[in-house]
């Protein structure tokens, strides 16, 4: 007898002891609203100016949200479009991205189906006004409310154009329902290797990449051969909808096997994603390319072919984002998304870098995993690439020119008023002397980091009184880097020359086709189409080969 009312006392304590937090926390929310409330009243009779009820409560929810994660997000009936392109893949507009570039909002690039482009817009142009309100240097979340509208409806566009934009071009464009191209190109490279560009797992992703991988199948199939090899390029891939990404996964990975965990707060976001087919492709060869903008749903299928060692990963870094979101209906067609879980990679690691709850810090990679080869895989720092092949494909003076908007603005200008590039269009060396007049007319400079490094260690030699020892040294070292800066154009031409090339050439043709001819000669897939052809996976997943932390 004593047993039981052991446990019936314990149970009745914890009962309690919820029960108490309970009370507490509610008593929490409650003084909460009731301070709120009387703050909203307070404002509304006695500010200095009448103030709009709607857009207090919004920057008090948006407020309320900043201190979380940048991934929990209101949503107000307005920018409904915005969940919809998440969740559905499609959203009504004009068809067109656009950014700011020395401070002007400007187009860079067109929808697939380049109907903006038919209707006059070119990239390039900066957008004066829609409708009559001026929106030259507005921000981009303010600009949506004006491109955004229904479908087949009409908006007049004023727009800068030309030389120092003294161009004035007014046109008309009618908005539509524009839907995500997830799959950007997929073909066949040589050697009975397939590729496919995957960009976004949005609805209908895992679709459309079926579609693609049967047709390179079938392509293959037709001359009597087997696909000897597929490439996945998920780079600048920034996720999407997880269960898209599961359903690719099971392609390739054996029924049963367990490809990504949720885990959160309630027990209701805890869930395991399991292949429920027996795969396709169990056998074949298999590379996935990753960089630094691969997040979310591409990590959690690179991450999945890792743990089983189903695939080489190839590239650079990726993101690290191993937060889960979900969508939550609130009144009057508002929603809000948020942070419910973290999601596990098989083998158990979280892929997420930063830790948002502990003041924003990266987090440690503390716990060593293993892949069922027995290699060593870190977490809390995204996915690792397996191989380190392809490191670093562009110099750092070539990322300062295009962080600097060179590229772009020099496409704008050399394009004007030319009204076709044909598609095998290549930059030759007149063009690239054209360009190196421009950066010379633009005063661009470069400085690269060893050097700043060096005139660094000049002062810190200094400081501790060896400057007379270490400047011998530091100025060979000086002489050697100068020369290389005083080069470093011609030394980089042929980057600049591809550049330039896909630059100008996007845009006049869809960036799909445009696609699919410069991966072919891309570096890092020219790689790994040689890593295929040669059969070095096995070897390459071995359990010899260990990770390299960065």
């Amino acid at each position: 007898m004593k047993k039981p009312i052991l446990l019936l006392v314990i149970t009745l304590v914890c009962l309690i002891f919820i029960s108490a937090n309970q009370d507490k926390l509610y008593y929490k929310y409650n003084k909460a609203f009731e301070i709120f409330g009387a703050t909203v009243r307070e404002l509304s009779e006695n500010y200095i100016v009448e103030t709009d009820p709607e857009e207090l409560f919004q920057n008090a929810i948006e407020g309320m949200l900043s201190d979380l994660d940048p991934y929990t997000k209101y949503y107000p009936e307005d920018d409904r479009d915005d969940i919809d392109m998440i969740t559905d893949g499609h959203y009504v507009g004009f068809g067109i991205t656009i950014r700011r570039i020395d401070s002007r909002v400007t187009v860079s690039g067109f929808s697939h189906d380049f109907k903006a482009f038919d209707g006059g817009l070119r990239v390039g142009d900066v957008i004066y006004s829609i409708d009559g309100v001026v929106t030259e240097r507005m921000i981009t979340d303010s600009l949506r409310h004006l491109t955004k509208g229904k479908p087949s409806s009409i908006s007049k566009l004023m727009l800068l154009r030309g030389d120092e934009f003294q161009d004035t071009v007014e046109l008309e464009l009618t908005r539509q329902k524009v839907a995500t191209n997830n799959v950007t190109w997929s073909g066949i490279i040589g050697d009975n290797i397939g590729l496919i560009k995957l960009e976004n797992f949005s609805r209908a992703a895992a679709s459309d990449f079926s579609k693609a991988l049967n047709n390179i199948k079938d392509s293959i199939s037709s001359s009597g051969k087997k696909i000897n090899g597929l490439i996945i390029d998920l780079r600048d891939n920034p996720g999407g909808l997880l269960s898209e990404a599961v359903k690719i996964a099971e392609h390739f990975l054996p029924k049963n096997s367990l490809i990504v965990e949720t885990k959160g707060r309630k027990s209701k976001n805890n869930a395991s994603y399991i292949s429920q087919k027996s795969p396709d492709l169990p056998q074949t060869q298999l590379c996935i390319l990753i960089n630094e903008r691969s997040a979310s749903a591409s990590e959690i299928l690179a991450a999945a072919f890792q743990d089983y060692d189903r695939a080489l990963i190839l590239g650079r870094q990726s993101f690290g984002k191993g937060l889960v979101q979900s969508v939550f209906g609130l009144p009057f067609n508002s929603r809000i998304k948020i942070t419910s879980s973290k999601y596990y990679t098989p083998s158990g690691r979280s892929l997420q870098r930063i830790d948002y709850y502990n003041e924003g810090k990266i987090a440690k990679d503390t716990n060593i995993f293993y892949t069922s080869n027995g290699r060593q895989i870190l977490e809390h720092i995204g996915v690792t690439p397996d191989s380190t092949v392809g490191k670093k494909i562009y110099t750092d003076y070539i990322l300062d020119i295009s962080k600097n908007n060179h590229f772009f603005n020099f496409a704008t200008k050399y394009c004007y008023q030319k009204e076709n590039i044909p598609l095998d269009f290549k930059v030759n060396d007149s063009i690239v002397e054209e360009f190196s007049d421009y950066l010379d007319e633009e005063s661009y400079s470069f400085s690269s980091s060893a050097l700043k490094d060096i005139e660094n260690l000049y002062i810190q030699a200094d400081e501790i009184s060896q400057f007379d020892i270490a400047s011998a040294y530091l100025d060979s070292l000086h002489s050697l880097f100068s020369n290389y800066q005083s080069n470093v154009f011609t030394e980089n031409k042929q980057s600049i020359k591809e550049l330039l090339s896909r630059e100008i050439t996007k845009r006049y043709h869809n960036e799909g086709v445009i696609a699919g001819q410069f991966l072919k000669s891309d570096t890092l897939v020219k790689i790994t189409k040689n890593i295929i052809t040669k059969r070095k996976l096995k070897q390459l997943l071995s359990v010899g080969q260990t990770k390299k932390k960065n």
